[in-house]
């Protein structure tokens, strides 16, 4: 007998040395570690090889064991390109992800004194804060184009940020007049569902990004993206039902979506911050 389950010669395989391989028995045949599907069904067949086996003139695994070597340096040769590819995208994502983090918290301070959440600032840090509401989505949907080279997902959340946020600039220097009310009114539909377009693409490529590099992570922006969907369809409908009823359910509607936005920019900066953390 060869020294193998199948009954080959290793000695005239003509990947062996190749791909340094030991030997059927303390390689890909060996019982902890070992990848040939033949060795495991003749170890639990009991067998010390397949000749012992009078099932084997009918097995595909023993059918095809001539090419498993092949099958083996072609699953190898895949393997090493993908660790040559995640070698490449770590840096981009990691530096990609940390800015991200650091722009993401005065974004969000800025949306909340600018949303009324937190009145009690001058005027001049109110003007300060739509500034930054308005400049750090731009610098965020630029950061997140340049992450498209290591994963493409990035580049449709980084074109819809940066619309959001050319939106978000024209809301913002058109004077609230009685002449410019239906204008305000209609370019504010569209920048409030591509801002929401924006974020849920963002968490969709933040989700498979990671996913090559910690699934449980890549998990969490999935279940975030689902969270972040659920308030902010909320907030839109308050709004909606706010503008059509004007009564303390509509009222209510928006206050608890509101605050569940709120809880999922707390998530989401977390993730981040451990996004970031597993390229440092």
């Amino acid at each position: 007998m060869a020294g193998n389950y199948c009954g080959k010669s290793c000695a005239q395989c003509p990947y062996k040395e190749a791909m340094n391989c030991p030997g059927c028995r303390v390689g890909p045949g060996r019982q902890y570690g070992g990848d040939c599907e033949l060795a495991k069904c003749a170890r639990n067949k009991g067998h010390e090889s397949c000749t012992g086996c009078a099932q084997r003139v009918h097995c595909g695994y023993y059918r095809d064991c001539h090419r498993f070597p092949e099958y083996r340096r072609k699953r190898q040769d895949a393997q090493k390109r993908q660790q040559e590819e995640l070698a490449k995208m770590g840096p981009v994502l990691g530096k990609g992800l940390w800015i991200l983090f650091w722009l993401f918290i005065p974004s969000t301070i800025a949306g909340l004194i600018t949303g009324g959440i937190i009145d009690d600032v001058s005027s001049g840090m109110y003007d300060f804060a739509k500034i930054v509401s308005i400049l750090c989505p731009g610098i965020y949907g630029l950061i997140l184009m340049q992450m498209s080279d290591a994963q493409d997902e990035y580049r449709t959340a980084g074109i819809y940020t940066l619309i959001s946020a050319g939106l978000s600039l024209i809301l913002a220097i058109t004077p609230v007049t009685m002449e410019n009310l239906v204008w305000l009114f209609l370019l504010t539909i569209p920048a409030v569902v591509v801002e929401g377009i924006a974020e849920y693409c963002e968490y969709s490529a933040h989700s498979i990004a990671m996913a090559d590099f910690d699934r449980e992570l890549s998990g969490k922006w999935s279940t975030l993206q689902k969270w972040f969907l659920g308030m902010y369809l909320g907030v839109v409908i308050g709004m909606l039902l706010a503008m059509l009823f004007a009564n303390e359910f509509s009222a209510i509607v928006m206050l608890v979506a509101a605050i569940g936005l709120l809880v999922v920019n707390i998530l989401k900066l977390i993730c981040l911050y451990n996004s970031a953390k597993v390229f440092s």
